[in-house]
């Protein structure tokens, strides 16, 4: 509407001087009186000011939250970490994490300058999080998270005098790869093998022919891959191997057959007539509650 009212007013205003200037033309420049007339009316006609309005000002940074650190910088599920800055108690996981952030990390305290926090899980290898520092204002920075690495998600089934193969760390493991780009790496294991197997401390793999058998008992192993250069930083894996002689392979014998079983055939079952109870041999073998 204010837009209308001034471009009347402007539109009015150059008819009147248009029409003032076809009568200086007519009466030449003799009528000093006319001149006079006309620098008069021009003095009394102001141009409308144009108002403009001004948007409101946008936040400041101190009205937001400002993450100053993180440590450590590496963050390692079911590990604990530090938050220091300003206003924190503006800070939500959500906003920390992105979406879902609450599955993925927990406040365990916190106030106005510092937060104790937990990582539950990485959902990727790489963390963006929004930093906000005063000198600099808002920067996205990456962080690494690292999770489990993995061999094989089944146990390992060995058997005596025989060579082992495809025995290592699974391939395309994120957390893993992060922590070999984040420098050396070295591997551990605990307890130790069975005799003849060897274990590679650079690279995680297994290797060798079993000379011994683990008594029909699967056996657990956890192995830890860690930074040279920082050696509590370190990710874990786990898995479970059988080692059985020729004999044991045949005549291995399961537990008693409960009532919900589906197995056919008499108790207590033998691996060697696998077909009553499971889809092969080696099922039955690598049963892990055979034998118990």
């Amino acid at each position: 509407m204010g837009k209308k009212i001034y471009n009347n007013r402007y539109a009015k205003i150059m008819m009147m001087i248009s029409f003032v200037f076809v009568l200086l033309d007519c009466s030449g420049n003799s009528n000093s009186n006319f001149s006079s007339w006309m620098e008069g009316i021009l003095l009394v006609v102001k141009v409308p000011q144009v108002e403009t309005s001004t948007e409101p000002d946008k936040p400041t940074l101190g009205n937001e939250y400002e993450i100053h650190s993180i440590t450590p910088d590496v963050l390692l599920e079911n590990t604990n970490f530090v938050i220091k800055g300003k206003n924190l108690l503006l800070l939500s996981p959500k906003e920390l994490w992105g979406e879902g952030g609450d599955k993925y990390v927990s406040f365990t305290n916190r106030s106005d300058d510092e937060i104790m926090a937990q990582v539950k899980l990485c959902s990727n290898p790489m963390i963006e999080v929004l930093f906000v520092i005063p000198s600099k204002g808002k920067e996205k920075r990456l962080l690494p998270c690292l999770g489990q690495f993995y061999y094989s998600f089944r146990s390992y089934f060995l058997e005596t005098n025989q060579e082992i193969s495809n025995f290592e760390p699974r391939a395309l493991n994120p957390s893993l790869q992060t922590l070999v780009n984040l420098g050396e790496i070295v591997f551990g294991i605990e307890p130790q093998l069975p005799s003849g197997i060897s274990f590679n401390s650079k690279t995680g793999i297994v290797t060798g022919i079993p000379t011994s058998s683990t008594n029909q008992m699967f056996q657990s192993f956890q192995v830890t891959a860690s930074l040279i250069k920082n050696p509590e930083l370190k990710i874990h894996s786990e898995f479970q191997l059988i080692v059985l002689t020729s004999e044991e392979k045949n005549n291995r014998t399961c537990r008693e057959i409960s009532a919900t079983s589906t197995c056919n055939g008499p108790s207590p079952h033998v691996c060697s007539n696998s077909g009553k109870c499971f889809m092969s041999k080696l099922a039955c073998i690598s049963d892990r509650e055979c034998g118990l």
